[in-house]
């Protein structure tokens, strides 16, 4: 459950309900989301929306005019957002500083479609985000970035995500994966205190917001974190924050889709991947042994040699209940078969990738069609792809 402001207040630094222009970014009534906190074997969270769906019925909107732009107003706040949803309990909107908002019917005093749908530029939102948090943090505009940290410290946060953003490109472009300009700027909120950060991460659902040193929301398209989450080198140390930091680049470069049913270990397995330095910095570090995450790499390992992993592959493929029973197996799985099938068959892995975007997170994604989706790219023997799979992960060790 959210609250029903756009920030909560985490101190006097900190204000609410700052306009970027006449069509303002107003009150939200949040998402109820399930959200799956995943924290081992380093604290991360990757959020994930699921909701209930019904149809609205709107005089002057149909209820099929999914993409349509529309005027909501609740009381005397007014949203400008692209219809996500639309039902007769509740309306979902993507609002233009790229956050999914929603809106109980009953709530919604009126709802008329406007013109096209035009985000918020960097600069808009940088304006507006000074105005939010006051003088006691600065906020930094890069290339690809708009970055809300400490006063004096863009050459340790702004620049290495621009830094790391350039390392994302390079990898998917060289093989080949199919990418799209991020239609929103990329938000990165540091806060300068491990408090401030517990209490902005309960607001947004994170249960005991101590175990991790960041998270990215779907739902807000940020990346959350604070200052002393690191040690030494952000990108150099901190798996945490890489691992975020691919999630908010897939979803927004059309790898992944916000709004898309993703299995949960495709996008799980590919921030893992990201997170050896041989892969998120591809271009200096080429040994074999830099492309491997040697957290995952040895739990995949001791799983083969257990037998743990014997029909997992299709059972993770199908479904992603094994994150639910046992979390650093369903990590390892995923890392390794991320990883397998990006070095071996990454023109068939792209092609998957942009077949999981198009699934409406809305329709009915069952078992079957998720192994039919994995199929139609790597065949669906999965006793021959669990031996291949076996063979290559046992060739790195």
């Amino acid at each position: 459950m959210f609250s029903n402001r756009h920030l909560a207040t985490v101190g006097p630094a900190l204000r609410v309900e700052s306009r970027i222009d006449p069509q303002p970014l107003t009150t939200v009534l949040m998402i109820r989301a399930n959200r799956i906190i995943l924290t081992l074997p380093y604290p991360r969270l990757f959020v994930i929306l699921g909701m209930s769906l019904w149809y609205l019925t709107v005089p002057s909107l149909a209820a099929d005019e999914s993409g349509t732009t529309v005027r909501i107003k609740v009381g005397k706040k007014t949203t400008i957002g692209r219809v996500m949803e639309l039902n007769n309990q509740r309306a979902i909107l993507l609002r233009r500083d790229g956050r999914i908002v929603e809106f109980p019917r009953k709530k919604i005093d009126d709802i008329k479609p406007v013109s096209g749908f035009k985000p918020y530029t960097s600069l808009a939102l940088q304006n507006h985000y000074r105005g939010m948090f006051g003088s006691g943090y600065e906020v930094t505009r890069t290339r690809h970035y708009v970055v809300v940290h400490p006063p004096g410290m863009r050459s340790q946060w702004a620049d290495p995500f621009d830094e790391l953003y350039n390392r994302f490109q390079y990898y998917f472009s060289v093989r080949g994966f199919s990418m799209r300009p991020a239609e929103f700027p990329m938000i990165v909120v540091v806060f300068k205190t491990r408090g401030e950060f517990n209490r902005v991460a309960r607001k947004d659902g994170v249960e005991n917001p101590r175990s991790y040193a960041g998270y990215y929301s779907s739902e807000s398209n940020w990346i959350v974190t604070y200052e002393g989450s690191h040690q030494g080198g952000i990108w150099e140390s901190n798996a945490t924050l890489i691992h975020e930091a691919l999630h908010q680049f897939a979803f927004n470069h059309g790898i992944h889709k916000r709004w898309a049913n993703t299995p949960q270990w495709c996008a799980e397995g590919l921030a893992a991947m990201f997170e050896a330095r041989g892969v998120n910095n591809a271009r200096e570090f080429r040994r074999r042994v830099d492309k491997l995450n040697s957290v995952y790499m040895k739990g995949l390992v001791d799983a083969f040699n257990k037998g743990q992993v014997k029909g997992k592959l299709k059972y993770l493929v199908a479904s992603d209940r094994l994150f639910d029973e046992d979390i650093p197996l369903a990590y390892a799985i995923s890392w390794g078969l991320a990883f397998y099938l990006a070095e071996t068959h990454s023109a068939e892995f792209n092609q998957y990738l942009q077949r999981t975007a198009r699934r409406d997170r809305n329709a009915n994604f069952t078992s079957s069609d998720r192994i039919a989706d994995f199929a139609k790219s790597f065949g669906g023997d999965f006793v021959m792809l669990e031996s291949h799979f076996s063979q290559f992960i046992k060739s790195l060790d």
